[in-house]
């Protein structure tokens, strides 16, 4: 995937996996904006029997949750691909109250490369 973005990190497709350095469990990438600005990311929450989520706004450089209160949630791809439309119409954004997280990604090429097929 291009982007038409300017950033320091690499272009995301969906189905890879990142690490951030504040974290011990990967994350998936679930969906990516056409421009390339945002990814949705899960990770299994098994104790919940649900999912975690974190958007990266790639632009600005961090991530963190989205500002709705009332969320579709996260947990099936069809409410994922409804929040990226949410982000990509500017009808949602990373939260301010839940303050952005710098985006520290650790990224492992093989990974990377190994989804990119």
């Amino acid at each position: 995937m291009s982007t038409n973005i300017e950033t320091e990190y690499p272009a995301l497709a969906v189905g890879d996996k990142l690490k951030f350095a504040e974290e011990k469990q990967r994350y998936t990438v679930r969906s990516v904006s056409k421009d390339g600005r945002w990814a949705i990311c899960t990770k299994p929450f098994n104790a919940c029997n649900t999912v975690l989520y974190t958007i990266l706004d790639l632009a600005e450089g961090e991530r963190g949750v989205d500002n709705m209160v009332f969320s579709l949630g996260y947990e099936d791809q069809e409410s994922i691909d409804e929040n990226m439309r949410r982000l990509e119409a500017g009808e949602m954004e990373l939260s301010l109250r839940h303050r952005p997280i710098d985006l520290r990604i650790e990224f492992d090429k093989s990974l990377i490369a190994s989804t990119a097929n």
